[in-house]
């Protein structure tokens, strides 16, 4: 996929082949290796923080257990949770594709980076700091389970062989999703959503769906209230970082001078 961006950068020029196959390309090594990254680290055996999360939603007045099994009552409601939380990964593509047929080039990179930027720091947080989830924790009962089609404690195997003393071969086709703090899928939601700021119609209905998003990470994705902020703050800070780059009089801004507010529709047209 490399090599077919390169081929339509430089030997044969089209924006939008170019443009695709590289922000696709570079999206997909890097959450591969965010996911490799995430479940090797766990060998280290880091102190798990669950009882720090725990003690920072009680603080807040929150009980991830209590919210779980209040959600997991209504099927409905859980279905579109589960829906939501499934879609979060082929819903980054998607935005990619999108921004490509729009002509958005410049904001599809940038959406690339900033998904890559996240995960990264995601995983390097969950290095040193991993935590189980919230349903191994608080012991969420086996009903609210039962009636959850993908419940929070789905990553729990995958979890306990890479943490246990045993060395494990990672198999790259069937990683799993073993950040708890903070939320990758939070962050994800709101960089989605962001990215189509500038597309009125989808960036309502983008918005929308993230706030759905973020819910189903509780009952879903087994998270702390904790770690949903922390993913929310995360996000802000890659958007504000990359606002900062883009703004700046480097490299990046010649490249890519649409985020600073100058439309550009093609890569040609920087040149």
């Amino acid at each position: 996929m490399l090599l077919l961006h390169s081929y339509y950068s430089a030997m044969r020029p089209s924006p939008l082949l170019a443009t695709l196959l590289g922000s696709l390309a570079i999206t997909i090594i890097g959450l591969c290796s965010v996911g490799v990254i995430a479940l090797a680290s766990l060998q280290l055996r880091m102190p798990l923080i669950d009882t720090l999360l725990v003690r920072a939603d009680h603080a807040l007045g929150f009980d991830a257990a209590s919210v779980s099994k209040f959600l997991s009552q209504d099927g409905t409601i859980v279905n579109l949770l589960t829906i939501a939380y499934q879609a979060s990964i082929p819903l980054i593509f998607a935005t990619l594709i999108g921004q490509c047929l729009i002509s958005n080039y410049d904001e599809a990179w940038c959406f690339s980076l900033n998904i890559i930027a996240t995960a990264f720091i995601c995983s390097l947080i969950a290095l040193i700091a991993p935590a189980i989830g919230a349903f191994a924790t608080l012991g969420v009962s086996s009903d609210v389970i039962a009636r959850l089609p993908l419940a929070g404690n789905y990553h729990l195997p995958a979890f306990r062989i890479f943490y246990s003393a045993e060395p494990s071969v990672i198999d790259v086709t069937q990683l799993q999703g073993v950040i708890t703090f903070p939320s990758f899928h939070t962050a994800m939601a709101v960089l989605t959503a962001y990215a189509w700021r500038r597309t009125n119609c989808i960036a309502q209905i983008s918005w929308a769906w993230a706030v759905v998003v973020v819910f189903s990470t509780i009952p879903i994705g087994g998270h702390y209230l904790i770690d949903l902020l922390g993913g929310l703050i995360l996000s802000f800070f890659v958007v504000c970082v990359t606002k900062h780059i883009y703004a700046s009089d480097g490299l990046i801004k010649s490249e890519f001078p649409a985020i600073s507010g100058d439309r550009v529709p093609t890569i040609q047209s920087r040149k």
